[in-house]
């Protein structure tokens, strides 16, 4: 969370195509109060039922992550992150 609230400035224009990566390439992007209410309920959610798992039921974790990633994988896959580079680096700067 720290993280989050130490991050002020801003990157303008397209971050991708300025090489800007918050928080990596020394840009930093101004954080909201939507952007640190997100970050606190997924800290809350971590604590509450992520890691509780991970400890006291490994088998259920398994196979939370399991299922989280069988619903997310299709967004990570490679076709659609270079349609998504490509467009970016389209964009006017």
């Amino acid at each position: 969370m720290e993280l989050l609230g130490r991050s002020r400035g801003g990157c303008s224009g397209n971050r991708l195509a300025s090489g800007c990566i918050p928080m990596v390439s020394g840009c930093r992007a101004a954080v909201t109060a939507p952007d640190q209410r997100h970050a606190a309920s997924l800290y809350d959610k971590l604590g509450r039922i992520v890691l509780p798992l991970y400890y006291d039921d490994p088998p259920r974790w398994r196979w939370m992550m399991k299922q989280a990633i069988g619903n997310i994988a299709y967004y990570f896959n490679s076709q659609r992150m270079i349609r998504s580079l490509m467009s970016a680096a389209r964009e006017p700067l």
